[in-house]
């Protein structure tokens, strides 16, 4: 089965004292769709609670000790909630979260990397990851912490943009993400993207998602047939 792009959802807080944040489940989610929450924070040592029924992405959280973390997370739907309440620590938040059809349900991210780069510069690039099955669809999310503006980012080459938004005030952390639209030959992937800001705060991340298997054929179809066996006299 290939894989689909069905929605993405977001959400923000710029107030400094917030301690949770609710985050809508993508318009039209169904059963055994895949979820993917990216949430960013601007300090170092911002934490995000993970949600009861939600699965760590490996390789997550990353921290940029200038003072941004990315944190990942995945889940298979199942009879889902209008939204879902994340808790951290106090601060700004945004998250992200996208809904994908036709993923592999018992083992959704095939490949994850997340890095930091902690120069000062406007063009970032997502850690490498290399896929060894063919068909899946890679994301790439990226996040900085400002001064007194949220960035804004470009799309990388052969990605879509699925989400983009940023807190306000100061200290503003920003969240974009991005996909490949279609399924990929297996192979290496990492994706550059440039901020509207040239800062020393930026958090990447490269995710692909494993399509689901074909679906097994049906069972075949008996048919009894009743044999009348006349008796010899």
């Amino acid at each position: 089965m290939a894989i689909s792009f069905v929605a993405a959802a977001t959400a923000t807080t710029s107030q400094i004292t917030d301690t949770t944040l609710a985050c809508s489940v993508p318009s039209g989610t169904a059963n055994g769709d895949v979820m993917i929450a990216l949430i960013s924070r601007p300090s170092s040592a911002a934490t995000v609670t993970t949600q009861a029924g939600w699965t760590i992405i490996p390789n997550f959280p990353v921290s940029n000790t200038n003072g941004t973390v990315l944190a990942g997370f995945y889940r298979v739907a199942s009879s889902e909630p209008a939204s879902y309440t994340w808790a951290f620590s106090t601060g700004k938040c945004c998250i992200a979260t996208l809904s994908y059809r036709g993923v592999d349900t018992a083992a959704p991210v095939h490949k994850s990397a997340a890095a930091v780069d902690t120069t000062t510069r406007t063009g970032h690039t997502s850690p490498s990851i290399t896929t060894t099955i063919a068909n899946c669809w890679t994301i790439g999310g990226f996040c900085d912490r400002g001064t007194s503006s949220s960035s804004t980012w470009s799309t990388p080459s052969g990605l879509t943009s699925r989400a983009s938004l940023g807190t306000t005030g100061t200290s503003d952390n920003s969240l974009a993400v991005f996909d490949s639209n279609g399924a990929l030959a297996a192979g290496a992937y990492s994706y550059a993207s440039t901020a509207s800001q040239s800062l020393s705060t930026a958090a990447m991340c490269t995710l692909a998602l494993a399509p689901a298997g074909p679906t097994p054929p049906a069972p075949p179809t008996v048919v009894r047939q009743a044999v009348q066996r006349a008796a010899c006299r």
